[in-house]
C-alpha cells in the first residue's frame, strides 16, 4: 500500500530573508516536531521564518509552535535545513531535520558525457 505525502523543504539558503511561511493545522492533527510527538487539538499554527542578525549578518530560521495565540516554543537553526511533512492518509505532520533524500535530485541528461 502506497501513501501520498506533501512535503515541503525549507532551505535556509535559498529562503529570503523575514519570508514567512504560515501552516494552519485542523484540530485533529498530531504533529511529531523533532521526536516529540504532540496530541489532538494541541498545535494549531506552525510558522517557519526566516531571520537575518544585525550583528554578524548571519541568518538562522525560526520554527515558531503556536496552541491558539499562545506560543509554546521556537526551534531556531542557524545551519540546518527542515522539512514539513503532511501525511495524507491521516491528519499526522512531520517537522524533522532535512535528510540527503528530501532534496531534489539533480536530473542527469543521459545524452552527457561522464567524466
Amino acid at each position: 500500500m502506497i501513501f501520498n505525502e506533501e512535503k515541503k523543504l525549507f532551505e535556509i539558503k535559498k529562503m529570503k530573508v523575514d519570508a514567512i511561511f504560515n501552516f494552519d493545522l485542523e484540530s485533529e492533527s498530531r504533529i511529531t516536531i523533532n521526536d516529540i510527538m504532540y496530541r489532538e487539538h494541541v498545535v494549531s499554527r506552525i510558522i517557519f521564518r526566516k531571520y537575518k542578525s544585525f550583528r554578524d549578518n548571519s541568518t538562522s530560521l525560526f520554527i515558531e509552535i503556536f496552541m491558539g495565540n499562545l506560543e509554546l516554543g521556537t526551534i531556531v537553526s542557524f545551519d540546518k535545513d527542515y522539512v514539513l511533512i503532511k501525511h495524507s492518509r491521516d491528519l499526522n505532520y512531520t517537522i524533522r531535520i532535512a535528510n540527503e533524500y528530501d532534496y531534489p535530485k539533480k536530473k542527469i541528461n543521459p545524452l552527457q558525457r561522464v567524466q
